[in-house]
């Protein structure tokens, strides 16, 4: 089950999709396969940075298992943004560089990956981390999930409206100035 909120705000329709996810089904994954660059952006809503249970450090946003995925709470600490790229690396891999999503609040996530092998988080239009990232190409084009990895247990506890992706890379301008 999924609900479907509608309200005055800013964000009318929202997707609330604890323990529920949605396949990406793309009409023509060409254009998602053999990548070099992506840039993925969501609205996202968070209500709790870990939970009880299995797995309940790691909240999956977006991605494809073993290929490139964007989640919470995989290295460090609960509520830390991730990115797995073909599992060759968790990046950011600094223990300093800890980007953390925010908690019961809205907000707009961007995450980059450039040909040049950067990996760039932005929250709410703002650059909150770059990290050197291994190359090589990755796919999103099977099991790619809003909402969960492969494991039913790595859901979002929350709410994701607006979720885009780029066979680019967005610049921070572009990305501030579209978030809504």
């Amino acid at each position: 089950h999924y609900y479907i909120f509608k309200g005055g705000a800013l964000i009318n329709w929202a997707a609330d999709i604890e323990e529920n996810s949605f396949p990406v089904n793309w009409s023509n994954s060409s254009l998602v396969s053999g990548m070099t660059e992506v840039t993925i952006e969501s609205m996202l809503y968070l209500r709790q940075a870990e939970r009880d249970g299995s797995d309940s450090h790691i909240m999956t946003f977006f991605g494809t298992e073993s290929s490139f995925l964007i989640r919470l709470g995989d290295t460090f600490e609960p509520g830390q943004i991730m990115v797995v790229k073909n599992s060759s690396g968790k990046y950011p891999d600094n223990a300093n560089d800890r980007t953390k999503a925010p908690v019961g609040e809205w907000f707009h996530l961007a995450v980059t990956h450039d040909a040049s092998t950067s990996i760039r988080i932005y929250i709410n239009g703002e650059l909150n981390s770059t990290t050197a990232a291994a190359g090589g190409t990755f796919s999103l084009t099977s099991s790619c999930y809003i909402g969960k990895s492969y494991n039913d247990n790595r859901y979002w506890p929350g709410m994701i409206v607006e979720t885009r992706v780029w066979n680019k890379v967005r610049t921070q301008e572009e990305i501030a100035a579209y978030m809504y």
